[in-house]
């Protein structure tokens, strides 16, 4: 049991945190249908994948990092505004958002998809062993201090994801590879948090060098990543133009289109 909140700093109490929310099940799964979800990882000596597995226990996957103020105070008023949001069918409307509706996301619902997925970001690290985690405890704590608004080196990009299997879920996390320069050591250069849920691409992006950030743009651009945060003045249609299957999913996400 951790001795402080993975998000505050505070104590105890603590409660069970779902990384994939409960709701989420509700419309991404029926009740005891197979479906793959996806995971792994990769750092400076490579990539690390952990496995396809059918819908089970990995799909209820709990961080008990979190103080019981923050899991019933922010976290869970994010994740009802996320459930209205992703889950309402528009107006004369079937689909959802989560089953790829068109939507034109204006200022206030880009934030609010910035701040869930840098949330789920930061409690899907928090599972993995400590030598596996790439998200540093401070950027957790500066998300609560800023009452869930990411912090400002952080970038998110939501794409479009079209799976060519039974994929609902998936995640993979890094660390940013380290650029050469003689005579420094060689410090990752960030961050990245990549994860599917439904057709819904998120990128939680931290870049530790100012430098990188209009290749990283660029890049972003270049695969129809729309970046949602930080925030620019101008409406984001959703979904973009171009999408991403299984395999392309996994090349972008473990670096290999990326950076």
């Amino acid at each position: 049991m951790p001795k402080t909140c993975l998000f505050c700093g505070g104590g105890p109490p603590f409660n069970e945190e779902h990384v994939w929310a409960r709701w989420l099940w509700d419309y991404l799964f029926e009740p005891g249908e197979a479906a793959l979800i996806v995971k792994g990882f990769r750092d400076s000596q490579g990539e690390h994948p952990v496995g396809d597995k059918p819908f089970n226990k990995d799909l209820n996957v709990i961080t008990r990092a979190v103080c019981e103020r923050c899991n019933g105070g922010w976290m869970k008023r994010l994740e009802d505004q996320m459930k209205d949001m992703l889950t309402r069918p528009p107006p004369h409307e079937k689909q959802t958002m989560l089953w790829g509706q068109e939507v034109e996301l204006f200022k206030k619902g880009r934030n609010l998809l910035a701040r869930w997925a840098v949330k789920t970001a930061i409690t899907r690290d928090s599972v993995d062993p400590p030598t596996r985690r790439t998200i540093h405890p401070t950027i957790a704590q500066e998300l609560c201090r800023l009452h869930g608004r990411p912090p400002s080196p952080i970038l998110v990009f939501l794409g479009w994801f079209v799976p060519n299997s039974d994929l609902r879920i998936a995640h993979w996390g890094r660390t940013l590879s380290p650029i050469v320069r003689s005579g420094m050591d060689l410090a990752p250069r960030g961050f990245s948090s990549t994860f599917s849920v439904g057709q819904m691409l998120f990128q939680v992006v931290r870049l530790n060098e100012e430098a990188d950030r209009p290749a990283t743009m660029r890049t972003a651009d270049e695969l129809s990543l729309p970046c949602i945060w930080p925030n620019s003045k101008h409406s984001v249609l959703w979904p973009p133009s171009v999408y991403h299957t299984d395999d392309t999913l996994k090349r972008f996400a473990t670096g290999r289109t990326w950076f």
